[in-house]
């Protein structure tokens, strides 16, 4: 009784959004009153549904995920629930099975993540404009290690030296010095990077793989770790061989 009791008032006080489920049945048979406030529904109507009312999935999905958490081969879950007023909310489920008086009993914790799934939608889109831009730039761009090493460049960084494509450029030059007509001008940059962070419009004569020498301007600038240590150089290359 005390351990009930204890339960209960946990229950009924956390602010946290709870659930206890019927796997078999998928009915709702208790709800706190942080469920009801987040879904919009009153406990006497939560507990006239089922959980097929409040996730998007359809049953039979449902059913093979709670067949997941009662065998604790998962215990985690993202799902869509929808909500009194029609609105559908992302939630974050952390489901438990446990056993009440002989029965199986699935109990969850749903957190919203509504907003942080926004926010990695618009990181994804975010990114596959970078990854639009960055493929069919007609300038140069790379990302390079101070020990010299490129961690990415572009297809028209590849074509500037003459190689057929990103992958082949970053399996043969294993050291930036060696695309430099000059060494010296390696130390340069290298020298000013570390120094003022950045270089604008630097001219650099170049040397193919195919041994012909080229001439480049360099923008690029250091990016730094939290402790302000440098990760790497990243920047853009422009052909000016003709001017």
């Amino acid at each position: 009784r005390e351990s009930e009791a204890r339960y209960r008032i946990m229950f009924e006080n956390n602010h946290a959004v709870m659930l206890m489920l019927d796997p078999g049945s998928a009915a709702i048979i208790d709800a706190n009153p942080a469920a009801c406030a987040y879904y919009g529904w009153s406990r006497e109507q939560l507990l006239k549904m089922k959980i097929s009312d409040i996730n998007t999935l359809t049953r039979k999905e449902i059913d093979a995920e709670m067949k997941l958490a009662l065998v604790e081969k998962r215990n985690h879950f993202i799902f869509r629930h929808r909500h009194a007023d029609g609105s559908i909310r992302d939630v974050e489920v952390y489901s438990c099975p446990l056993h009440i008086e002989g029965k199986a009993r699935l109990f969850s914790i749903i957190h919203d993540i509504t907003e942080r799934a926004q926010m990695e939608e618009a990181l994804r889109a975010s990114e596959a404009r970078y990854r639009d831009i960055f493929e069919n730039a007609i300038e140069g761009i790379f990302q390079s290690t101070p020990d010299g090493r490129y961690l990415e460049v572009n297809p028209a960084f590849a074509r500037m030296y003459g190689f057929s494509s990103p992958t082949e450029m970053l399996q043969k030059v294993d050291n930036i010095a060696k695309l430099y007509a000059n060494p010296e001008d390696r130390i340069r940059v290298k020298q000013l990077m570390e120094q003022a962070g950045v270089i604008k419009g630097y001219e650099v004569a170049f040397r193919r793989q195919d041994g012909k020498v080229i001439w480049g301007a360099i923008n690029a600038h250091v990016v730094r770790d939290a402790a302000g240590k440098i990760r790497h150089y990243e920047g853009a290359t422009e052909d000016i061989t003709e001017r």
